[in-house]
Formats: C-alpha cells, sequence, structure tokens
C-alpha cells in the first residue's frame, strides 16, 4: 500500500501543480486539470506560521490521509481545495477566494536513477514513472534496437520485415504526436506482426526472430493504447506495454549471448535514464512530443560484437544500354537511415528481377541522389 506523507512545492501564483511525497520517500507531481465532482477533497489548506495559507493531506478519523492506495505507487488522479491566491514558497501570503474543488492528475514521480541493484530491464513501476507518450517512445527505441535480428531466421521474408517495420514505425510517430491509424496499425498491421511471432517461434535464429517481433508487436499496442488511454487508467497500460516491449527486446539479445545481452542491457537502461531525466528537468505532460532522434546513438556504448549488420548487396557493373529508369521515393522523418538504404536496395533488386523477368538483362543503379526531405509527398 501507499500512503501521501505530506504536501511537498506548490505552484504559488496559480496552484497550476503541486507535489506530494508518500510514505515510500516517492515524490509526484500533479497538475491542475479541471473542476471535480467530488466533495471530499485529498488536500487542504490551513493557516500557517504568519497567517499564510498551506497545504495539508485531508485525514480520516483514525488520522490516515485520504489520498492512498492498496497498489504500489498514489492515485494517477486526486482533488484538491483549490484558492485563488499569489505567494511564494510553500505558504500563500494573499488570496481572493476559493474556486472549489479541482481534479489533478498524476504527470511524473520524481525519480534519481541509481545503477545499484537494477534488472537486465527497466520493471512496469519504473515505466511508469514517465509520462504517456515517453512510454511509447522507449517501447519503439527498444524494439528498432533488435529488428535487424528478424533476419537471423532463414525463413524471413519481406512481408514479415514489412510488418515489424510498420508496427514500429507506427509508434515511433505516435509517440512524436501523430495520429495513430488504427486501421492500418491496429489493425493489419498488429495482426501481421503478431502472425510473425507465431511462425517464428522456436530456438536459436527462430527465437530471436521471434523476440525482436514481440517487441515490435507491443510497442505497436503501447502507441494503439496512448491513442485512447483515460487519464485515469491509461498510464500504467501503456507502460506495462513499454516494459513487456523492453523485456522482448532484451530477450531477442540474449540469443546472441551474454555480451549481447549486456549491451541491450545498459543501452535500453540508458534510454529510460534519458527521458526520466528530461520529463522531470522540462515537466513533460502526456502529450509532450518525443521523437526519435531524441534518443542518439542506437547503442550508446558500442554496438556488440557480431550483431548483424544491414544487407546492402554490391552492385555489378554491366554494359550501358543508353535506357534510364528514375525511381524516386519519399521516407518517413522517423525512417533510421540504415533501413532507408537496406529498404530502397530491396526496391531496385525487385525492379531488376522484374526486367530480367521480361526478357531484359537486369538494372543497374547509374546514380544515387538525396533530394528536399518532405512530410508528404508534393507534386511537381
Amino acid at each position: 500500500m501507499s500512503i501521501a506523507k505530506h504536501v511537498g512545492s506548490v505552484e504559488p501564483s496559480s496552484l497550476a501543480w503541486l507535489e506530494i511525497e508518500d510514505t515510500d520517500g516517492k515524490v509526484y507531481r500533479y497538475v491542475r486539470r479541471g473542476p471535480s465532482s467530488v466533495t471530499s477533497p485529498h488536500v487542504d489548506w490551513r493557516l500557517g506560521a504568519g497567517g499564510a495559507l498551506v497545504a495539508v493531506l485531508v485525514r480520516d478519523q483514525a488520522g490516515v490521509p485520504l489520498l492512498r492506495r492498496d497498489d504500489r505507487g498514489l492515485p494517477s488522479t486526486i482533488s484538491v481545495n483549490t484558492i485563488s491566491g499569489l505567494g511564494a514558497g510553500h505558504g500563500i501570503a494573499s488570496y481572493a477566494g476559493w474556486e472549489g474543488i479541482n481534479e489533478y492528475e498524476q504527470e511524473l514521480a520524481i525519480y534519481k536513477p541509481s545503477t545499484e541493484s537494477r534488472n537486465e530491464v527497466p520493471q512496469p513501476e519504473d515505466v511508469n514513472k514517465l509520462p504517456r507518450r515517453a512510454c511509447v517512445a522507449f517501447a519503439a527505441r527498444c524494439a528498432r534496437r533488435v529488428q535487424l535480428l528478424l533476419d537471423e531466421w532463414q525463413e524471413v521474408t519481406e512481408k514479415h520485415r514489412y510488418a515489424i517495420w510498420m508496427a514500429i514505425a507506427h509508434a515511433e510517430s505516435t509517440a512524436f504526436g501523430r495520429p495513430f491509424d488504427t486501421q492500418a496499425a491496429g489493425g493489419a498491421i498488429a495482426d501481421q506482426a503478431r502472425a510473425v511471432v507465431a511462425v517464428a517461434a522456436g530456438a536459436g535464429p527462430k527465437a530471436a526472430a521471434a523476440s525482436a517481433a514481440e517487441a515490435a508487436a507491443t510497442a505497436n499496442a503501447a502507441a494503439e493504447e496512448e491513442a485512447g488511454a483515460s487519464h485515469a487508467i491509461g498510464m500504467s497500460v501503456v507502460a506495462h506495454y513499454a516494459t513487456g516491449a523492453s523485456i522482448s527486446a532484451w530477450n531477442a539479445a540474449t540469443t546472441l549471448g551474454a555480451a549481447a545481452a549486456q549491451s541491450a542491457s545498459a543501452a535500453i537502461w540508458s534510454n529510460y535514464d534519458a527521458l526520466l531525466k528530461a520529463a522531470q528537468e522540462q515537466q513533460w505532460t502526456n502529450k509532450t512530443q518525443v521523437p526519435p532522434s531524441f534518443f542518439g546513438p542506437m547503442w550508446p556504448n558500442g554496438e556488440p560484437k557480431d550483431w548483424p549488420k544491414p544487407s546492402i548487396p554490391q552492385i555489378r557493373h554491366a554494359r550501358d544500354s543508353g535506357e534510364r529508369l528514375a525511381v524516386q521515393a519519399y521516407v518517413s522523418e522517423f525512417t533510421p537511415e540504415d533501413e532507408a538504404v537496406s529498404g530502397l536496395v530491396r526496391l531496385y533488386r525487385a525492379l531488376s528481377n522484374y526486367h530480367k523477368a521480361r526478357g531484359g538483362a537486369g538494372l543497374v543503379l547509374d546514380d544515387w541522389q538525396v533530394l528536399v526531405p518532405a512530410d508528404e509527398p508534393v507534386e511537381a
């Protein structure tokens, strides 16, 4: 059980937020959302030294604060008897009157990272300290890190790769604030990603592919949950999926040995700590956008030995027929460079094979140019 201990810092100009510490020593910041329909608040006010108003916890007849929860962590929303006042520090020296009871939503739990006695990946109670979109970004990053392990499975197809890539891309896009495409990402793509998990189930390379696919599918589920999350329960559910994605990613890395597992664990924790630090220092909300570029290098401490590389075939020279086929491709801003190159090469190979099937000698890449970036294709 978690029980509120005392009210800490309070934003004095408009009571936009307040912080509450629980008996476990964790500090939770709550942000004002709007009027509440409840009649009994969790936080009220009393006169302190010099006549200033001080925020206090409302207690029951036994003297126990009403703000408590049977599970770990304080509730996601609380009710505060709100005043309109101005002042500095905890005590409000002057105020204009009472505004009634308002609802406040938990934004994050203040946390200082420690490297002592850590698990292989952050646990649900750890990830639950992140705002929702940060959870989705964390899940997507974990899945993207192990995506190349799909190629360890010899039976992998382009359909498999596409499903996994799209599942992760939808999560990255959702974390960055783009609307979640329920019809695509929540339907066919999610089903295809889960199908890869079932087909690849097994040992060795299959286990790596299945775990990588599971990470992608779970990251996609986190994005879908965030898109329809309620303030009351959404955060914990999104955090649950994000934790699952990190566990699946770590499981995928373990198939390449202890060194790869250790590198994956360090990278996962590095991403988590970076998100938590930014969320605290910049006062992120559940709607703060988190682009993939936030994380920096995929492997902060260096890529594990023998980690697979994107497959880019060597292009042979051939006689120039004088004919040219110009191909333009628009790549999402969320696409990692190596994935974009690998995908374009696969497109080239498919076109070359088609040319041969129609009686030609195949295509040779003559020129490669990166043109102006665009969010969406535009007509010339």
